[in-house]
């Protein structure tokens, strides 16, 4: 619904466009939220935005360490979201005011009141529970390190194998994309073993 309503505001046909990709915006748990802010404020501005901290902090850190876990749900208390419907209400009031062409129905802009039980008022999760969350972040992290760790050897050595041996690497990149020569390559290698042995 959204993406039709912003194409046709720019003039595009929404349809002639593949929104099939799947997209993740999977939420933090309250024990992964409290984590990612403390990891925040520990950097403080060694890892700077803009720079390495999407890659490094939202990628890495948030999106394949800490997403996958489970956490507490985070929800508003029935105070804060009083105060969200009220405020989303006031945002809409000033744009129906203000004039301005809005493309859809300003309502669509109030969250609905919950049905959902009250949450409780946000607490800081106890310290066990988020040391135990450190410390699986921890180990995925070294295994994430590990995984970049392993790219990077191979990386390097087709480097070396194609400055060393360029026409090795030629060959064997030629094989790669080639069934016939990647048939005959792997014959010869069948007959270096037979003959070593």
């Amino acid at each position: 619904m959204l993406w039709g309503r912003f194409a046709t505001l720019l003039g595009l046909d929404p349809t002639s466009f593949d929104t099939r990709l799947e997209r993740s915006n999977t939420s933090l748990g309250l024990e992964q939220a409290e984590l990612l802010r403390r990891v925040n404020v520990a950097l403080g501005d060694r890892l700077p935005l803009p720079g390495p901290y999407p890659v490094v902090v939202k990628n890495v850190l948030a999106h394949r360490v800490l997403e996958p876990r489970s956490g507490t749900r985070l929800a508003l208390s029935d105070d804060d979201a009083a105060f969200a419907v009220a405020e989303s209400q006031a945002v809409a009031d000033r744009l129906r005011a203000s004039g301005v062409d809005v493309v859809g129905d300003l309502g669509e802009l109030v969250p609905a009141a919950s049905a959902a039980p009250a949450a409780q008022a946000y607490a800081v999760p106890p310290a066990e529970r988020l040391l135990d969350e450190s410390v699986a972040a921890i180990a995925d992290l070294m295994v994430v390190l590990d995984e970049r760790r392993a790219a990077a050897a191979r990386a390097e050595d087709v480097v070396t194998t194609a400055r060393t041996k360029p026409v090795r690497f030629a060959l064997v990149q030629a094989a790669e994309q080639r069934p016939l020569l990647r048939r005959a390559r792997s014959g010869y290698r069948q007959l270096k073993t037979r003959l070593r042995g």
